[in-house]
């Protein structure tokens, strides 16, 4: 990777008062990172202390993140080197590094996205029951990890050696593949539209065989309709790519601005499902998923389905202890010496499936066939 200085201060002396969107481009590239880093902070809190099931998809996740906060540091030397300014205001002296950060930007955005999908895909084969679903989803994540490889390839060999491509200096060079990176960057667009469809309609599917109130799916189907947007984003992208070769694309740099909310719009949408756990607490959501609250006393029988099915409640003040004479008390003397029990409480749940703690997001879903019962005393 070349080094290019970032200390510009005494080139920068000859022209404080030129014209420049330099803080537009800061302010979304740092505000898109600085969101997405929270949003996926929280994600891996939740998953590995709240949940104990931190996995694949959370790792693949922190690889993505990785990848917009790389791109944000490019920004900023991209912004140091003169972008967001006229070409006729960027000093020559500039225009090799601006043009060598603006190169590095695509392979980690293209790399950032990829990661995103496969994160997804990994997070819904847990959730979904068809072997078709599965099995969709397994060659997502192949076909993610290749299209990955492939599209970093185009990077690297998009001129020998690759330096020419931001040395305009180097006439001997051969960039044959340079010159169809624009193609290239086309066909790649119509690739991420349609695997982001394909990744949005999957978990909608998903979420009408949820458990869960009108409300509940509703606000579900939200989130991941912001898998939409990064969609939209990839379009936008695409309309862009065109201008790059406007010789004050250097102005506003569209496409590398949609290429970012595109990726940041992939991490939102696929982490903000994780935060549930997170939204119930806040919210003090009154919704239990296969769990009775544990009363005192008595206690009650409760017979419910998971998902937070109405159980039949039964009040066990007419149960006695077996040694109780018809007509005793609880406090009267016990046949055999047996000593008196007055203060229990007993919780029976049956649930089909049995997934765990209801405050995974595990558990919204519908569970495989099979009957679990559990029972809790406490005894006071």
């Amino acid at each position: 990777m070349a080094a290019f200085p970032s200390n510009l201060a005494a080139k920068r002396e000859i022209s404080d008062h030129v014209d420049s969107r330099a803080p537009m481009l800061l302010g979304v590239a740092i505000g898109l990172a600085g969101l997405s880093t929270l949003i996926v902070a929280l994600r891996c809190w939740i998953r590995h202390f709240w949940l104990h099931a931190f996995s694949i998809d959370d790792v693949v996740m922190i690889g993505a993140l990785g990848m917009a906060i790389s791109t944000m540091a490019c920004f900023i030397r991209m912004v140091e080197h003169g972008a967001g300014r006229w070409m006729r205001d960027i000093p020559d002296e500039w225009k090799e590094g601006l043009s060598y950060w603006s190169y590095i930007i695509g392979p980690l955005l293209t790399s950032g996205i990829c990661l995103v999908k496969i994160s997804l895909a990994f997070f819904l084969r847990r959730f979904v029951q068809k072997v078709s679903q599965k099995r969709f989803l397994l060659g997502m994540i192949v076909f993610m990890s290749v299209f990955l490889v492939y599209s970093i390839c185009t990077y690297t060999f998009a001129c020998i050696p690759l330096e020419a491509v931001w040395k305009q200096k180097l006439t001997d060079a051969n960039c044959a593949l340079r010159n169809k990176l624009l193609d290239i960057g086309t066909a790649n667009s119509v690739v991420n539209i349609l695997t982001d469809l394909a990744m949005v309609a999957l978990p909608v599917l998903v979420v009408v065989d949820l458990q869960v109130n009108r409300k509940t799916k509703i606000s579900l189907v939200l989130i991941l309709s912001l898998g939409l947007f990064a969609c939209a984003a990839s379009v936008v992208r695409a309309v862009y790519a065109y201008r790059m070769r406007d010789p004050d694309y250097t102005r506003r740099y569209d496409f590398l601005i949609w290429f970012n909310v595109e990726l940041h719009a992939g991490i939102l949408a696929a982490s903000l499902p994780t935060l549930r756990p997170l939204f119930s607490r806040v919210l003090k959501s009154t919704t239990k998923y296969g769990r009775n609250t544990k009363q005192r006393g008595y206690g009650t029988y409760g017979t419910g389905t998971a998902g937070g099915g109405q159980g039949n409640q039964v009040e066990l003040t007419d149960m006695r202890h077996p040694y109780c004479k018809a007509g005793d008390g609880s406090s009267q003397a016990m046949k055999h010496g047996a000593t008196s029990n007055t203060s229990y409480a007993t919780q029976i749940t049956t649930t089909r499936g049995g997934f765990g703690d209801d405050s995974s997001e595990e558990f919204i879903l519908t569970p495989p066939a099979g009957i679990t019962k559990r029972v809790d005393i406490v005894v006071n």
